[in-house]
């Protein structure tokens, strides 16, 4: 598989609203997720988040936005989130997927301008 860049969306609330007069313009954007991250790592993979953390203006408001970069050989070992995710491939080609309640497995192998959803708190992965 070639190098993959992807996007996802998940949720992010915890922390108190900004009051309204401290806000300013750059509250409102963030710059983070047009780099690469580094994939020389044991899973071959590196997320940026954009969160309520690094984005305030995010807060409160029920999503999120992450960069996710795949080197070749690079897998994300099967996890769960507490909201649907939803991938869409920047670059390159992955194989993605999940597996339900009842243990159903569901896994495509996604290209450039796809996207999938993976319903909430059920497993994912990205295998190699």
């Amino acid at each position: 598989m070639g190098k993959v860049q992807a996007t996802t969306l998940r949720y992010a609330s915890r922390f108190r609203c900004r009051n309204p007069v401290n806000l300013e313009a750059d509250d409102f954007v963030f710059s983070g997720l047009g780099v690469a991250g580094n994939t020389s790592n044991i899973f071959g993979v590196a997320v940026t988040f954009a969160i309520d953390l690094t984005f305030p203006a995010l807060n409160g408001l029920g999503l999120s936005m992450s960069r996710l970069d795949v080197g070749v050989g690079g897998v994300v070992p099967i996890h769960s989130h507490g909201v649907s995710k939803l991938i869409l491939v920047i670059e390159g080609l992955i194989l993605a997927g999940f597996i339900d309640s009842n243990d159903q497995v569901y896994y495509e192998t996604l290209t450039k301008g796809d996207i999938m959803i993976f319903p909430q708190s059920l497993r994912t992965s990205l295998p190699s």
